[in-house]
C-alpha cells in the first residue's frame, strides 16, 4: 500500500538531483556569457575612449572598424545568451511536466487505493467509478 520500495525511492531521488544539476549547469552557462558580454562592450568602450584621448584620426577609423566588429561578436555572444536561456526555460519545463505527470500517477493510485478500502472497488479494477455512485448503485439494489 503506502511504503515506497527503497529503490524506486533512490531512482526518483537520483532523477530529480540530476535534473536540478543539468538546470544549474545552464544556469552557470548563461551566467558566464551574460559576463562575457558584459567585459566585450566594456573593452569597446575603453578602446572607443583612448581613441579618442589620442584624437588621431588614422586610430579612430581603427577603432570604428574595431567597434563594428566587436559589436557583432556582442550580439552574436547575446543570441547565444538567449539560446541558453531558453534551453533553461525548456529543461525547467520539461522537469515541471514530469514532475506534474508523477503526481498526477501518485494521485490516481491513492485514489483508486482508498476506494478499494472503502470498498467501492475490486482489487486490480482501474477508477472509472466514484465511490457515490458505486455506493448508491448498491443500495437502489438493497433497495429492491
Amino acid at each position: 500500500g503506502g511504503v515506497v520500495p527503497v529503490e524506486y525511492a533512490n531512482s526518483r531521488l537520483w532523477g530529480v538531483t540530476s535534473e536540478y544539476e543539468n538546470l544549474l549547469n545552464i544556469q552557470r552557462d548563461q551566467h558566464q556569457l551574460a559576463l562575457r558580454r558584459a567585459e566585450a562592450e566594456a573593452s569597446r568602450l575603453r578602446a572607443a575612449l583612448g581613441a579618442l584621448e589620442q584624437g588621431a584620426s588614422e586610430e579612430a577609423v581603427a577603432v570604428a572598424a574595431a567597434d563594428i566588429a566587436e559589436r557583432n561578436r556582442e550580439a552574436h555572444l547575446a543570441v547565444e545568451a538567449k539560446q541558453r536561456e531558453l534551453e533553461l526555460f525548456a529543461a525547467l519545463l520539461r522537469m515541471r511536466d514530469k514532475q506534474i505527470g508523477d503526481l498526477q500517477d501518485l494521485c490516481e493510485s491513492k485514489q483508486e487505493h482508498i476506494l478499494r478500502l472503502q470498498g467501492c472497488l475490486p482489487a486490480g479494477l482501474a477508477s472509472t467509478v466514484s465511490c457515490s455512485s458505486a455506493s448508491g448503485a448498491a443500495g437502489a439494489g438493497a433497495a429492491a
